[in-house]
């Protein structure tokens, strides 16, 4: 039998993984709260460990709004073209550059340099709204922005971790290059491919500032940047209901409620990508 010993790190470390984890989870769970309760019972404390009463009527505005529907139509749509198209971009950018190619090294250079240096905020809107005319098209927010530099570097990073046998043992019974890509390698790859995709899907969901530059009407606006207008005018929109009607909505309600209507989908996919997550960022960063 094996005696274990009392660790006092140990114990101390989990303490404060405890407290962290706490800390990190009281503001979400604040902001449940708050979108559960009245205007009154906020009013007499802004900060509510457990409600007296729960109310669903912020829930009720939020859902009520038809062009929320709409907006979260927008954004289910960049995210589901969204995704893969970067996705491909980035892996197939990474399995490349991983390759004796010529000029591989200028490629690698030249790539990165574009994560600290661009053109800038007005020549990419002339490119994309007046080259492109792209402007209330909902491409403007997945074609430009395709290639994400750090996800090709995980990328590469992983791919480089693939022992080449792998892929001189295909080459002898015959596979070529897209072959071996794409029944050999991106096998291999799962936990890569889904560390990156949950990135992506991120991102995408969280879309809004391109949705804000390039569309110039309200039906193409993203969820985001809907919430974001939403948030802004809500206090103005309840100032001018009936008393009645305002009794129970307020505006720190609406704008908690409209919070975890968003976080939603992202928390619901995440448990089930963390289990690769870890692991795929981890391996990412070896000989990277």
């Amino acid at each position: 039998m094996v005696n274990k010993k009392f660790d006092p790190s140990l114990v101390a470390i989990s303490v404060i993984l405890l407290i962290l984890a706490f800390v990190v989870l009281l503001p979400f769970y604040n902001a449940v709260v708050i979108s559960l309760i009245s205007n009154k019972e906020y009013q007499e404390s802004v900060f509510v460990l457990w409600p007296r009463s729960i109310t669903f009527q912020s829930y009720s505005y939020v859902f009520g709004w038809s062009r929320l529907f709409r907006a979260a139509g927008v954004t289910s749509l960049v995210t589901l073209i969204g995704v893969p198209y970067s996705m491909f971009l980035s892996i197939t950018a990474a399995y490349a550059l991983t390759k004796p190619i010529p000029g591989r090294k200028f490629f690698i250079v030249f790539i990165m340099f574009t994560m600290f240096f661009n053109g800038g905020l007005v020549p990419t809107y002339i490119l994309i709204a007046s080259t492109l005319n792209l402007t209330n098209n909902i491409f403007a927010m997945i074609l430009p922005f395709g290639l994400n530099i750090w996800y090709m570097l995980l990328m590469q990073g992983y791919l480089r971790t693939i022992s080449p046998e792998f892929e001189e043992s295909a080459r002898i019974d015959g596979a070529g290059d897209i072959t071996i890509f794409v029944r050999i390698v991106l096998p291999l790859c799962k936990p890569m491919l889904a560390t990156i995709a949950l990135y992506c899907a991120v991102d995408r969901w969280n879309e809004w500032y391109n949705g804000m530059l390039y569309m110039n009407t309200s039906t193409g606006w993203p969820l985001q940047f809907l919430v974001r207008t939403m948030i802004e005018s809500s206090r103005i929109v309840l100032e001018n209901l009936p008393q009645d009607i305002r009794h129970n909505n307020f505006a720190m309600g609406i704008q908690m409620a409209v919070i975890i209507v968003t976080i939603i989908p992202i928390a619901i996919v995440f448990p089930f990508m963390q289990k690769y997550f870890a692991k795929g960022l981890t391996l990412g960063g070896v000989k990277g």
